[in-house]
């Protein structure tokens, strides 16, 4: 009689190959880290694991680690404890790690002790590209998302709230005070004397503790709306001065009153400004894509026009994206060797200094000066449509055939990398806290994503590990 189903028994013996790359199909992109990462430069990461004091358990292979981390960052799989488990689990990790199994306690620790090193491989990774045919280097797009901090909005406490948490604090410190002096006697003829509980002393360090972490959200929200005044003085003075010189260098007096320009020692903090306790380097912004308030970093990216490759990535604590056009064109000349020939960014780009700068005078420039919605202290650009001669001319540039045809690829460049890291890739949230540590999170995803691009390359990777 014929068979109309396969044998399925647990009991039926099997071989399992003896290669650990037989496990996995050739067109595995575990292969294509496997290879890749071997063909990196480690030697930073080689020499301080080498540097390990004598004694003790050795460390795993630093470039299986770094093999584990990027594979975990390309699959979407950034839990260290996912990470471990998938070491058992996943035929593809256990190639990879050649069935070694490093605790999650060891991947959170390896990864947070070269988290710097590893985001700088975007470097290298981004010269693979080039090699492999898929960067111009002549077209760049650059924009900003918002990427959850690690913290909640809800741990985070404004300014004017601050001075009557305190108070209720210490109201709650005192009637603690006076509790304490009923219950001391009672808990001397319960225990003897020198003996007690301790509940009433832990309540009031507790909120001891809380006064003096919020005293320290006061003392930085008062440094940061000094740091705000100083910017936007030392701002207007260029301005005057550079009023003054153009005047002067036309044989004209200079016009107008010299204006006043804010004092930094008399700045105060907005009643609304936030700091959050878990993670205070982040910032309460306006998510453009849900419109709504979370607490965040404002992550940036220039992106090549050609494979959508990754070029420069920063994060900054900024909502608004005026500040980071030429701090991010600085990078990409950095990575490239040049500027780019042209540069697309939306209208929260746009100022007058970014269009005029003489760093920039190599880029053509195409930022819409548009109007934008109220909120800008959230991370919407200003209220007004800018105006003055720059935004004219801008204005005219964009509505020219060259000018509508440039900047209508500016979403179809950027826009799918951000969204393929959030939506491909999984990450929406940063696992680390503090502006260095999430900045140099950022760098390792936009690795992951560039990896992911060459992946695709037809002809794939073929370097050879080094010699």
């Amino acid at each position: 009689m014929r068979k109309t189903t396969l044998t399925c028994s647990l009991d039926q013996l099997v071989l399992v190959p003896n290669d650990f790359r037989d496990w996995v199909h050739k067109d595995h992109p575990a292969h294509f880290i496997d290879k890749v990462v071997d063909a990196l430069d480690l030697s930073r990461i080689r020499a301080r694991c080498a540097n390990k004091p004598r004694g003790g358990r050795p460390r795993y292979c630093p470039v299986m680690m770094v093999k584990l981390v990027l594979y975990g960052y390309l699959r979407n799989i950034t839990s260290s404890r996912k990470l471990e488990a998938a070491t058992r689990e996943d035929p593809a990790v256990r190639m990879l790690t050649c069935d070694s199994r490093p605790d999650h306690t060891t991947i959170a620790e390896f990864r947070r002790q070269f988290l710097g090193e590893i985001s700088k491989l975007l470097g290298q990774v981004f010269r693979m590209c080039e090699e492999a045919g898929i960067v111009e280097g002549e077209t760049v797009a650059i924009d900003g998302s918002k990427v959850l901090a690690n913290a909640s909005k809800h741990k985070a406490m404004s300014y004017d709230r601050m001075p009557k948490k305190q108070a209720a604090l210490t109201g709650e410190i005192e009637r603690l005070y006076d509790e304490a002096d009923v219950v001391d006697p009672q808990q001397s003829a319960k225990y003897g004397d020198g003996k007690r509980e301790a509940e009433i002393p832990k309540d009031i360090a507790r909120r001891a503790k809380r006064g003096d972490r919020i005293e320290e959200g006061k003392r930085v929200l008062k440094e940061r709306a000094r740091e705000r005044v100083q910017a936007a003085s030392d701002a207007k003075r260029q301005a005057y001065d550079s009023r003054v010189a153009r005047d002067k260098a036309a044989g004209r007096k200079p016009r107008g009153r010299k204006p006043k320009f804010p004092d930094p020692a008399q700045a105060e903090p907005e009643p609304k400004d936030q700091y959050n306790f878990t993670d205070p380097d982040s910032r309460i912004m306006l998510d453009g894509a849900t419109k709504a308030y979370v607490q965040a970093y404002n992550a940036q990216l220039v992106v090549d026009q050609k494979a959508q490759v990754i070029v420069a990535a920063a994060v900054t604590q900024q909502a608004n994206d005026t500040n980071q056009l030429i701090p991010l064109l600085r990078a990409t000349k950095q990575r490239l060797g040049r500027l780019p020939q042209i540069g697309l960014g939306d209208a929260g780009y746009f100022s007058e200094e970014n269009v005029t700068s003489p760093e920039l005078a190599e880029v053509d420039l195409y930022i819409p000066p548009g109007r934008t919605k109220p909120g800008a202290e959230h991370g919407d650009q200003p209220k007004r449509a800018p105006k003055g001669e720059q935004a004219k001319l801008m204005r005219e540039k964009l509505k020219g055939e060259t000018g509508r045809q440039r900047y209508s690829r500016r979403k179809a460049i950027v826009e799918p990398a951000i969204g393929q890291i959030k939506e491909q890739h999984g990450f929406r949230r940063f696992s680390f806290r503090g502006i260095e540590k999430v900045d140099a999170e950022w760098n390792i995803v936009s690795t992951a994503h560039n990896l992911w691009k060459l992946f695709r390359v037809p002809s794939r990777f073929s370097a050879a590990p080094p010699g």
